[in-house]
């Protein structure tokens, strides 16, 4: 996480953005992008990710 985390600080260096805090402003994108990701998903995959979770 702490590399994605760079990265979209790095993308938004270059894109003139240079204010890119982790708890202020990561976070919340990941859980958006996480959200809108999940809101897709059918209920098979659904219970697969979470059989893999439980396998860990």
């Amino acid at each position: 996480m702490e590399d994605t985390y760079l990265k979209s600080q790095l993308k938004l260096r270059k894109a003139g953005q240079d204010e890119f805090k982790k708890n202020r402003h990561f976070y919340p994108l990941l859980v958006q992008f996480g959200v809108e990701g999940l809101s897709d998903v059918d209920a098979e995959k659904i219970q697969a990710r979470l059989s893999e979770l439980g396998e860990k």
